[in-house]
Order: structure tokens, then C-alpha cells, then sequence
């Protein structure tokens, strides 16, 4: 009798702390959707970023693992000690995403925490093996890399293609590019444009301009020009410097069915310049025949823009006079087959600027802008090469 008051007693017990633990649970939820309403404005609650702490702080007392990390996130940049308690927190019940942030904490050694890349590897193992699709992606590049570990690629593109399937955009977008170029996968078009428009849809904005491009031109199709242009126009919205070049030369020649505005092509080439695009800077140097435009443009990379500062310097225009510079550079872009170079050249040895007048070489460097069953990209080149080789008398 005794034995069956004690094991009645011990089932209450128990039963009593998992009701306790179930209301716990349940109460720890609500606070957690309290706080994601006040920090995403849901539900009829404004945004308040105090109230959505308070709930979170609420939550993660009783141990709800997505609140300890978002107060990870939120004391990330103002207190380290403690973002780093509540990382820890919720890191230690497996929660993913933390896990993964743990790893990424110890490899680049941030919240005061000293580098460390077995720590930082054992934690991104842990987050790949509760499914987080960012260490995923993370760990493909340590292994591709050989980063702290010994290189192996065939490993990687198991664990790149693991996250694409869990739509980690960054993943998708790389993805479809090695598809795309035939890097350890066999080129395959169609399965590129596959994982460039889910990475789009995921809201990835170089997936997003880039296969906005491939639609508006049919470069592996049909062209989609509508469909095209609202990918470019999102991703123009959002910063994307590529999108908007290709909106504004949309504008600027009034193609794909936008209507010509050459203020709002201009005025979209000079933010897409600021942010970085060397192309926007080099049009805009053709358009206005602006040498600042041009260092602009080498400055940010391109090597048209380098064609045409070496050229200025054999011409003695914009720029210090140096023939003897100026063609050594622009033979050595030649070279490379940049197109402006070699149409460049070409111009120099028909007129013997610079150089010995040469009709053959002029031809060849001009037939070289063009090659065979391939486009080209740059008009500036190709009308200096067809005007070289008009002159010459060929065809």
C-alpha cells in the first residue's frame, strides 16, 4: 500500500511539472509573439523597439531560444557581454541560427571572444546538423576555400547545393552562377536559370539584376521583356548600381518599351556610378566626352576607361602628353583583347598617330573588335572599328 501511495505521489509530481513546464512554454510563446508584433508593427501594435525587448527579455527568461537570440541581435552592437550571454543561451538549447552565429562569433573573433577556428567549426557542424541554411552555405566555403580545414571541393558543392534546397538566396545565386560558367558542374542553361529565379524570388538583388538582364535580352531565350524590367526596376529600388545602368540606358535610347528620358537615364547613371558601377561612369564619359568620367571609370576598374586615358595620352588630350606611354599601355590592353584598346590601335595605325602608318595592322586590330560568332559590348569600339576598316576600303 505504502509502495502504491509513493509511485501516486511521484506521477502527481511529475505531472504537476509538466503542466508547469507546458504553461511555461506556452507562456514564454506569447511573450515571444507580444515582442514580434511591437518590432514588426503586426496585429495593430505601432512599432516600439522598447515594448518588443521588454516581451523579448520576458520570453527569454523562460527560456524561448528565438528570443534570447533576437536579444543576441539587438545587444549585438551596444553591450558584446551581453549579446554574447544570450547568444550562449540560446546556442546551448540547439537552436540553428544561433549555433551558426556562435561559429561565425569565434572565426572572425567578435563580442570580445578570442578567434578560434575549432570552436568556430564544431559550432557551424552543429547548426548544419539542426539545419540552419546559412552555416550550411558558410561551411561549403570554408571547405572550397580550405579555410582551417583541408580543401575539398566535392564536399563543398554537397553542402552548397544542401543549402540552396533550404533557399538560402546567397546559396542559390552562387549556385546558378557555377552552373552557368560550367565550374565543377557541366554547363547547363537551364537549371542556372532555375536557381537565379529562386534566388530572385527569395530576394536575392544580384540574382534579381542579373536575371533581370538575362529576360529583358533572351540571352538563353525568349525574350521576357516585362518580367525582365519589374526584376531590374526591384532591384534599381534597392541599390542594385547594375540595374540601375541597365534601366537608364532603357531610357536613355527609350528601348524595351520605356519610353526616352535622357534626364532620367543621366540622373540614374550618376547614382549608379556612386555606387560603384564602372560601366555607368564609362558611358557617361562617352556621352560627354568627359576625361574626369573616364578616370572615374579605370579608377572602379575598367579597362575601356584605360583605353581611353592611354589614348588621350598619345593625342595629347585631357590629360599629360606621353606617346610613348600612352601606346605601351594601349598595346598591352590590346593584348588582353579589350575591345576599346583594340579598336584604338587600329584607329592609331590608320592615321599614323603616334606610330608608323600601318594598313595591315590597322585592319587586324580593327577585325579583332569583332570576333567570330560572338557579340560585342561595346558600341564606342565597334563604331571606331567599322569606321576604321570603312576607311580602308574593307568590308
Amino acid at each position: 500500500m505504502k509502495t502504491l501511495r509513493f509511485s501516486f505521489t511521484i506521477f502527481f509530481f511529475l505531472s504537476v511539472c509538466c503542466v508547469c513546464a507546458q504553461n511555461a512554454n506556452l507562456q514564454a510563446e506569447e511573450f515571444f509573439n507580444k515582442a514580434e508584433e511591437y518590432s514588426n508593427g503586426l496585429n495593430g501594435c505601432e512599432k516600439n523597439a522598447t515594448v518588443a525587448k521588454e516581451f523579448y527579455h520576458k520570453a527569454a527568461a523562460l527560456n524561448h531560444p528565438a528570443a534570447q537570440y533576437n536579444l543576441y541581435r539587438i545587444y549585438f552592437d551596444e553591450n558584446p557581454d551581453e549579446a554574447f550571454k544570450w547568444l550562449t543561451k540560446s546556442a546551448e538549447q540547439r537552436y540553428a541560427d544561433a549555433m551558426g552565429e556562435m561559429g561565425h562569433v569565434h572565426y572572425m573573433g567578435l563580442l570580445g571572444q578570442p578567434k578560434d577556428a575549432g570552436k568556430a567549426l564544431d559550432w557551424y557542424k552543429m547548426a548544419v546538423e539542426a539545419g540552419s541554411p546559412e552555416a550550411t552555405y558558410t561551411l561549403a566555403r570554408i571547405y572550397f576555400d580550405g579555410q582551417y580545414v583541408e580543401r575539398d571541393v566535392n564536399y563543398s558543392y554537397i553542402l552548397l547545393e544542401k543549402s540552396a534546397e533550404l533557399n538560402y538566396h546567397e546559396a542559390m545565386y552562387v549556385l546558378a552562377t557555377h552552373y552557368e560558367q560550367g565550374i565543377y558542374f557541366e554547363h547547363d542553361t537551364q537549371k542556372a536559370l532555375y536557381w537565379y529565379e529562386k534566388a530572385a524570388i527569395e530576394g536575392n538583388l544580384e540574382a534579381r539584376a542579373y536575371y533581370g538582364y538575362l529576360l529583358l535580352h533572351g540571352v538563353y531565350g525568349e525574350k521576357e521583356t516585362e518580367k525582365g524590367l519589374i526584376l531590374l526596376e526591384n532591384a534599381a529600388e534597392n541599390g542594385h548600381p547594375l540595374a540601375m545602368y541597365e534601366l537608364a540606358i532603357c531610357y536613355y535610347y527609350g528601348s524595351h518599351g520605356l519610353g526616352l528620358d535622357r534626364d532620367k537615364a543621366k540622373q540614374m547613371l550618376v547614382l549608379s556610378s556612386k555606387r560603384g558601377c564602372a560601366d555607368a561612369s564609362l558611358f557617361l564619359a562617352d556621352v560627354n566626352d568627359d576625361v574626369n568620367w573616364y578616370l572615374k571609370a579605370a579608377d572602379q576598374g575598367s579597362l575601356q576607361a584605360e583605353a581611353m586615358i592611354a589614348y588621350y595620352m598619345i593625342l595629347g588630350k585631357h590629360v599629360q602628353p606621353d606617346k610613348a606611354q600612352g601606346i605601351a599601355k594601349l598595346e598591352a590592353l590590346a593584348n588582353q583583347n579589350v575591345p576599346r584598346a583594340l579598336a584604338l590601335m587600329a584607329d592609331i595605325y590608320k592615321t599614323g598617330t603616334g606610330v608608323k602608318r600601318d594598313k595591315t595592322k590597322a585592319i587586324e586590330y580593327a577585325r579583332a573588335v569583332f570576333p567570330a560568332d560572338e557579340g560585342w559590348d561595346d558600341f564606342y569600339a565597334a563604331l571606331i572599328a567599322t569606321m576604321v576598316l570603312r576607311d580602308l576600303g574593307v568590308e
